[in-house]
């Protein structure tokens, strides 16, 4: 019992002292998700899933389910994903077509990507901040209403609306409460529509997870 106790007594304290390493930030070096704080690792790197390196539209996370990559403009710009055409190919329903989309289960939500060109101008939330791109998670009947975002925390409240034909969103900044509205249609596989907020103006576009 001399020998035994003390053993004991060493092991427990050596694993109350073992803290869990730390997550790795955005550009570190990575070997999967888990590791980045971000939760996405493209490419060896810690990037941020909503992030475009290199601005050719498609948000990081949809680069890693394509298999494109963060620092080289994919072809023509668009990006495909599993079981999904390109978004140049030819389109499986007609524009004028009212096709709802798929069928969700209860409580499930879609993200859908927003692409601002140029940067939208989120000056009036927060000095000095541009974003290239968003997304919203809609709820399986069309609606939406939450905080962007995870990178800029607080800086805005959006919330809208979703059918097979128009994307409608409102934002306005939660430290201002400057407002504008966002109203997209339906051009073949994503709505588009026009912007202007701060000293931007320019397009967007909205694109489904999976199509229509």
């Amino acid at each position: 019992m001399r020998i035994l106790l003390p053993l004991f007594v060493l092991g427990v304290a050596s694993s109350l002292g073992c803290d869990d390493p730390q997550r790795l930030g955005l550009g570190e070096t990575c070997s999967g998700d888990a590791e980045c704080a971000s939760g996405l690792c493209l490419e060896v790197h810690c990037v941020d899933p909503n992030g475009d390196e290199d601005h050719d539209g498609i948000p990081n996370r949809l680069e890693a389910k394509s298999g494109g990559t963060s620092d080289v403009p994919d072809a023509g710009g668009t990006t495909r994903d599993a079981g999904v055409g390109s978004a140049t190919g030819p389109s499986s329903a007609d524009a004028g077509t009212a096709v709802p989309p798929p069928d969700v289960s209860p409580g499930a939500r879609r993200s859908y990507d927003i692409t601002f060109s140029p940067n939208i101008d989120m000056s009036p939330c927060r000095a000095g901040l541009m974003w290239a791109s968003q997304n919203v998670q809609v709820d399986e009947g069309g609606h939406f209403d939450e905080i962007w975002s995870v990178n800029d925390p607080n800086t805005a409240q959006v919330s809208g609306q979703v059918d097979a034909g128009h994307f409608s969103l409102k934002l306005q900044c939660l430290s201002s409460g400057a407002a504008t509205a966002l109203e997209a249609d339906r051009q073949g596989a994503v709505y588009t529509g026009t912007f202007g907020f701060g000293g931007s103006n320019g397009s967007f576009e909205v694109r489904p997870p999976d199509g229509f």
